[in-house]
């Protein structure tokens, strides 16, 4: 340092690092200058030393926090800047990262061969212009959502948060930060097409929706929507019962068992169905069905529908098919009585006939007619009009005959195993008719002399088809009748009846006679 003093003259602003009387070290800067005598010979030196160890470590903490700036600067993904607050923006710092958004390079924005500006889509550039003038002029924050176009005519969806400052020369200067939102605007833009498509579904489903909040543990639900069937259907407006308790909105809703639902279905995750019932307050009355469900946020969701008109029109339908089934009781009834003065007719007309065959063709007339008056008897006292416990019809007819026949009879045993068949009045008649015949020839001509015997009637439904039995074991058809040619008219009956079944009938004449009648279940008429 002597030797540079001397051949110099002066020293400035000379760094030295000085040892103090403690020992500590410090930096100090020494500024100095030769005072010489007439012979330009250095008589002194003349100068200031100044301790700036603070002043170093403070430029060290500033040298290492640029740094540390720098390098977050540099490696932060998103483009950080610091403008001028002229009208090109001219760019003071600016970020490599600002060619991965734009594909233009730092050097050409600084040189202002492009500005940010440029990059504005049209819809957005004024109202950005607008935002960051006014963050200048109040050196207040911003927050921008736009849009720009890179260098390859790519749209890219920016968010930039920034604020205008005042630095020591009074410079207003503009920094700030931006990022690509472009992946996240997508997904935002998707979330909000499927909402609407949501929202559309949603208020144009023909059932009600309604969607709750549990409060109070479950102990209280509040509406958090409702489609547009739901307003209709509960005469409401939307805006009126969001946020309101179902209780204040629905006073009835415990009564009607819908309340405590919600709650099983709030606290078990399980959806619920609330059958049919009847709602009724003060305002409002109708019949509902409700599927409640709970959404993995934990809202509780009812999806129901106004079934009230469809009630109506079953309890009307039931009311006319009541009226309808007391007619046809009173039509069965009032057959059943004509079919009697006809029987009774017959019968009083038999007194006349002196010729036995003549009162056995009345007699035979009689037990037909008197057949089916058993049928419309049946039907009229039963529950189901719409067909006949043909175990309880042959039941009755067999006491019929035997109250017909008399003494003829009574020496002859009667068996049936009919379990369970149920026929319609268009296959009952004909059925009916058919085994009157057989009994009634049975009972005539199988056992002669009061000879003792048996009649056996049986039913049975298989694979779709009825299969009637008649049997007795008297004595047998006669050889010489013809079956399939009959001259007699039960016989013809038999054979006319079965074909009005669409039906078989087959004949043994072993041990007796065993006649077999087949037709089908699903034959109507």
């Amino acid at each position: 340092l002597n030797q540079i003093m001397l051949e110099q003259g002066f020293v400035k602003n000379r760094e030295l690092s000085l040892c103090k009387k403690d020992g500590a070290m410090i930096i100090a800067s020494i500024s100095t200058v030769a005072v010489k005598d007439e012979n330009g010979n250095v008589k002194y030196f003349d100068g200031i030393i100044e301790e700036i160890t603070e002043r170093k470590r403070a430029e060290q903490d500033l040298k290492e926090s640029e740094e540390k700036f720098r390098i977050l600067a540099e490696n932060i993904p998103g483009v950080i800047y610091l403008s001028l607050n002229d009208e090109m923006k001219t760019l003071v710092y600016l970020n490599d990262e600002v060619k991965k958004l734009t594909g233009y390079s730092k050097e050409e924005f600084m040189r202002n061969d492009i500005t940010f500006s440029d990059l504005y889509h049209p819809d957005d550039k004024a109202d950005i212009h607008s935002v960051k003038d006014n963050s200048l002029k109040q050196k207040s924050a911003f927050h921008l959502v736009y849009r720009i176009k890179d260098k390859y005519g790519k749209q890219h969806w920016i968010e930039e948060y920034g604020i205008g400052v005042l630095r020591e020369n009074n410079a207003i200067l503009l920094e700030g930060f931006m990022i690509d939102i472009t992946s996240r605007k997508k997904v935002e833009m998707a979330l909000i097409e499927n909402e609407e498509k949501f929202r559309e579904l949603f208020n144009n489903m023909s059932s009600g929706v309604a969607v709750y909040e549990a409060h109070d543990n479950g102990n209280d639900f509040v509406f958090k929507d409702i489609n547009k069937t739901s307003e209709m259907i509960e005469k409401v407006s939307r805006n009126e019962i969001i946020g309101k308790s179902v209780l204040d909105v629905f006073p009835s809703i415990k009564e009607f068992g819908l309340f405590e639902v919600f709650q099983k279905v709030w606290k078990t995750g399980n959806p619920e169905h609330h059958p049919v019932s009847f709602y009724q307050d003060e305002k409002i009355a109708g019949w509902r069905e409700n599927y409640v469900y709970k959404l993995p946020s934990g809202e509780i969701v009812a999806v129901y529908d106004d079934i009230t008109r469809r009630k109506q029109a079953e309890e009307q339908v039931k009311k006319n098919l009541e009226e309808k089934e007391v007619l046809l009781q009173e039509i069965h009834h009032r057959v059943k009585n004509n079919m009697q003065v006809v029987s009774s007719l017959l019968r009083m007309q038999s007194r006349y006939f002196k010729d036995e065959f003549d009162k056995k063709l009345i007699l035979d007339s009689r037990n037909r007619v008197n057949s089916m008056a058993l049928i419309h008897e049946s039907l009229y006292q039963s529950k189901d009009l719409s067909q006949i416990d043909f175990e309880y019809y042959i039941k009755n007819l067999i006491g019929h005959l035997i109250s017909t026949f008399g003494s003829k009879a009574e020496h002859i045993k009667y068996k049936q195993n009919i379990n369970k068949i149920f026929l319609n009045i268009n296959k009952a008649i004909p059925c009916g008719l058919i085994v009157n015949e057989l009994i009634s020839n049975s009972i005539k001509y199988a056992f002669p002399d009061g000879k003792e015997g048996e009649i056996s009637i049986n039913m049975e439904l298989k694979d779709n088809e009825y299969t009637l039995f008649v049997f007795d074991n008297g004595v047998g058809l006669p050889e010489e009748v013809d079956f399939l040619k009959p001259e007699s008219l039960g016989l013809q009956l038999i054979s006319a009846l079965t074909k009005q079944l669409h039906g078989t009938v087959d004949l043994e004449r072993k041990n007796g006679t065993y006649y077999t009648i087949r037709f089908k279940k699903e034959f109507t008429g």
